[in-house]
């Protein structure tokens, strides 16, 4: 069972962009992960615990780790414990990306590094490359362009972004979002941005992945929800803490 951690997660450009970019902060989340819209007929409940963290300096530098619990209508209990770490430049020229993804007793490694639009994957020791003619969106980079995007006066709800993501097997893919600005306790603007990723292999009849966000203007995730066929999975942000 695949449960991906798709925060894809943050933000900030160049020194010339810097009034782009002046409201994305560095923090560090943790969000309670539950099961939530289940049609499922296996799963009795998932939950667990995701911490996100974001550094910038020469770049944005993210980590996450993912501890959650998957017990069964039989009882099975099936363990995730995932640990990731990126660097992406401001312009989404250079991506890299380690992932260690342990279930059970086996443990897989996946490396990837992009640059001069060529992407290297190392899943476990199988080695893959591949090359894209376009620019792309390297995720945190994805992200503070949504923000961007709808900070303006006049903008649109639905966008189309071509992106990389070291969480699939393709690494490159197309993002269709739509947006919408949500109610705020405070004077900091919130959308919820719901997200589809679709292949660029025609073959490819369903998305990727389908995820819907609450993010804020200072590049904040307060809630994730990851869909899947038959059931949802829910991040919700219970701790927050602000870097300086």
């Amino acid at each position: 069972m695949r449960l991906r951690n798709s925060l894809f997660f943050i933000l900030f450009f160049t020194l010339i962009n810097q009034a782009y970019s002046h409201n994305i902060i560095p923090y560090k989340a943790v969000y309670d992960v539950s099961l939530v819209g289940s049609d499922e007929t296996k799963i009795e409940k998932i939950n667990g615990k995701m911490e996100f963290e974001l550094k910038i300096s020469n770049g944005y530098v993210s980590k996450y780790f993912f501890n959650v619990l998957v017990e069964f209508k039989n009882k099975e209990i099936f363990k995730l414990k995932n640990a990731l770490k990126a660097f992406e430049d401001f312009e989404s020229k250079k991506y890299q990306y380690t992932f260690i993804k342990n279930q059970e007793d086996k443990q897989i490694k996946i490396l990837s590094d992009y640059q001069n639009k060529t992407l290297i994957v190392n899943n476990d020791g199988k080695i893959k490359n591949k090359i894209t003619n376009q620019d792309v969106l390297t995720p945190i980079n994805f992200l503070k362009e949504i923000i961007h995007l709808n900070l303006k006066t006049v903008h649109s709800n639905y966008n189309s972004f071509k992106v990389i993501d070291g969480n699939f097997s393709d690494g490159f893919c197309t993002a269709h979002t739509y947006t919408e600005l949500v109610k705020s306790e405070n004077s900091t603007k919130k959308w919820k941005v719901s997200i589809e990723y679709v292949s660029e292999n025609e073959m490819e009849d369903l998305p990727l992945s389908n995820v819907q966000l609450i993010i804020d203007e200072r590049g904040v995730i307060h809630e994730i929800i990851q869909k899947y066929p038959k059931f949802k999975v829910k991040y919700n942000l219970f701790k927050l803490d602000e870097y300086k």
